[in-house]
């Protein structure tokens, strides 16, 4: 996924899920991407005040975002990858594909079922002879 500033690229990298501080809960770390000449880091720290439940926002680039990444990192519950469905069978609502097989003549000898989902996953159904 591509954000766009100006002229300029912000590609989204993860979101870290981090454990509750003694005055903070609900804690993200959302890390960019910032595609220029050279690759930037852009954070944003999310996190809510418990005792007045106000949200806060703390926006970081360059040195800075580098070194919340590292203060961060030993507090991490998990990852918005880790949240990601898991390679397998499709997986919520699916959508059939079907794929032509040719042979060396560019005749159809087979069509391949496919169920899909929207995580990209696919699993072939069943595969129908064509007769030539």
């Amino acid at each position: 996924m591509f954000l766009t500033h100006g002229t300029k690229k912000i590609k989204h990298k993860t979101i870290w899920f981090l454990a509750d501080l003694n005055n903070f809960t609900e804690r993200k770390l959302y890390i960019f991407e910032f595609i220029d000449q050279k690759v930037k880091i852009i954070t944003v720290l999310v996190e809510k005040d418990k005792l007045t439940g106000e949200v806060f926002s703390q926006r970081n680039k360059g040195q800075k975002a580098n070194d919340i990444i590292e203060r961060e990192r030993i507090r991490i519950l998990f990852t918005s990858d880790d949240i990601k469905v898991q390679k397998g069978k499709p997986y919520g609502w699916i959508y059939g594909e079907n794929k032509e097989i040719h042979n060396r003549k560019g005749q159809v000898v087979a069509i391949k079922v496919k169920a899909c989902d929207f995580y990209g996953q696919k699993e072939t159904i069943k595969c129908v002879d064509v007769a030539l």
